[in-house]
């Protein structure tokens, strides 16, 4: 299957449902509410630079660059960043940071460098091993427990992409509003008139 229609298929049907309990709706607004009002140029409010590159680097593992957008061209550190600034709690927040420091702590093991400047097969290896006990972890986990921190950091990464306006066009997205003006008479802007 190629990636877009791979993409296509993922977006609008089997990744929505899982990435929110209430579905593609709920995940389609959180990711408008996060990006509304966004510049074209933001500076970090809750990453370190460092954490940032780290994102990046995991995000560009699970979404690559191909004949589509990759996590990088669709912003999905900065959803991150905005997410952990202002709409994660501070076990949430914790969960995340903690989570970043352990990869950096497993490329420094395997490769001895930080995980943005490992081999290829280094980072994967990385992610793999991350991913398989996040898997594991959710299998075994007891009712009402959380998210393992790396299928939580998936989840963000999915959730920031499928809602960046790049990949809303590369799928065939016509028109994506970055905000919602409900109380604006349509005479003001659209000329008509009584």
């Amino acid at each position: 299957m190629r990636r877009r229609r791979a993409l296509r298929v993922l977006g609008s049907a089997a990744a929505a449902p899982v990435l929110l309990p209430a579905g593609a709706g709920d995940l389609f607004a959180l990711g408008l509410d996060v990006r509304r009002g966004w510049p074209d140029y933001r500076a970090l409010e809750a990453l370190t630079p460092e954490q940032a590159r780290t994102v990046t680097a995991v995000a560009e593992i699970i979404l690559p660059r191909t004949d589509t957008p990759g996590a990088t061209d669709a912003g999905v550190v900065d959803f991150i960043d905005v997410l952990a600034a202002g709409w994660l709690d501070d076990d949430e927040g914790a969960r995340l940071f903690d989570g970043l420091a352990e990869v950096e702590r497993r490329a420094r093991d395997r490769e001895g460098r930080p995980f943005d400047e490992c081999s290829l097969e280094g980072r994967i290896a990385v992610v793999g091993s991350l991913d398989a006990e996040a898997d594991t972890e959710r299998r075994t986990a007891a009712d009402g427990a959380p998210r393992p921190w790396f299928a939580e950091l998936k989840r963000f990464v999915l959730a920031g992409y499928f809602t960046s306006e790049p990949v809303m066009r590369a799928l065939g997205v016509r028109s994506v509003h970055r905000s919602f003006e409900g109380c604006v008479l349509l005479d003001e802007f659209e000329g008509a008139g009584g």
